[in-house]
């Protein structure tokens, strides 16, 4: 198992992306996003654990003008080296974009991490705001 506490700032957003080897819980500490599991869009609140399973892509958007802070949960515990690479990759300042982004296609190859950017338009709103495309994680 592999937990860690994050912050989603206003407007951050997840793309929908699918784990292959791991099952991930979110488990809401206090704010709220909106999540997308699957093609189901709903917004979970302070209090809420998202279940995330294997297989079903996923993505996250805080929606809302306050930070969120979560606790994520992976099970097995495979992908602290993968969160630790992708830091170094964001924090390279030798990288060009173009560079930068085959290193995060060949790491997320790597940990069993797919980015499906055709479902973005899934993630809305009850009120039908949308995120804005974002750069890859």
């Amino acid at each position: 198992m592999f937990i860690f506490e994050g912050t989603f700032f206003p407007g951050m957003f997840i793309p929908p992306h699918t784990h292959t080897r791991e099952d991930e819980v979110t488990v809401i500490l206090a704010g709220e996003l909106t999540i997308d599991i699957g093609g189901r869009v709903s917004t979970a609140a302070a209090g809420a654990f998202v279940i995330k399973p294997r297989g079903e892509h996923h993505s996250m958007w805080n929606h809302t003008d306050q930070p969120t802070r979560v606790l994520e949960i992976h099970t097995p515990g495979l992908l602290e080296p993968y969160y630790d690479a992708l830091g170094e990759l964001f924090a390279a300042s030798d990288l060009g974009d173009s560079e930068r982004e085959a290193a995060i296609d060949r790491l997320h190859a790597k940990y069993g991490i797919h980015y499906h950017p055709e479902l973005i338009s899934e993630m809305v709103t009850a009120d039908g705001r949308r995120p804005q495309r974002a750069p890859r994680p």
